[in-house]
Formats: C-alpha cells, structure tokens, sequence
C-alpha cells in the first residue's frame, strides 16, 4: 500500500510541474487554459518539490511524514483552486492524501 501512495504522491508532484512550465513560457501547456502568473508558477514548482520530499519522507519511513503529507495537500489545493477550470481533478488526488494523512495521525494506518 504505501508503494502505491509513494506512487500517487510522484504522479501528483510531477502533474505540478506543468504549472511552473506554463507560468513561465517554457513550453507550451495546452492542458492549462488559464495564464498563470509567475508567482504562482513558482508555488506550482514548491509544490512539486513538497510532493517529492514527501515521497522520500514515505519511503524512509520518516515519522512525521504525515504532517509534510498535510502540507503538500493543503499547497495543491490552494494552486488548484487558483486554476479551477484546468486542475479541479487535482482534488481527488489531494483528498487521497489528506484522508491518508489524517488515518495516520489517528493511528489507523
């Protein structure tokens, strides 16, 4: 199970990139309708890497990854919100993350 949730985090993170690549005109994203400032770019970029640190935080078997899993969850959806129209399938993977995150606080994972 944590494979294919270390798995999931990767895909979400590297789906992150797309933003930075399309903030900053560095390919064309005709995925991402809406423009995205550079700023916001820059966060699609922190996301992605919160979603790798958070993978190799799984695969380490770090205690308190669950808390990075809370912020990865909480930085994506702020992003995705920002690109509704584009993102909004984003939310499954966050709500996947953040239930996980959540069962592992309560000590049910």
């Amino acid at each position: 199970m944590n494979i294919a949730f270390i798995l999931l985090v990767l895909l979400h993170g590297l789906i992150h990139i797309l933003g930075f690549v399309k903030a900053f005109g560095l390919a064309e994203v005709k995925q991402l309708t809406v423009p995205i400032p550079k700023i916001l770019g820059i966060l699609w970029l922190i996301a992605f890497l919160l979603s790798v640190a958070l993978a190799v935080a799984i695969a380490l078997g770090f205690l308190y990854w669950w808390a990075l899993a809370l912020l990865v969850a909480t930085v994506s959806q702020v992003l995705i919100f920002s690109s509704w129209r584009d993102a909004k399938y984003g939310s499954v993977a966050n709500g996947i993350i953040l239930v996980v995150g959540v069962l592992v606080v309560s000590g049910k994972w």
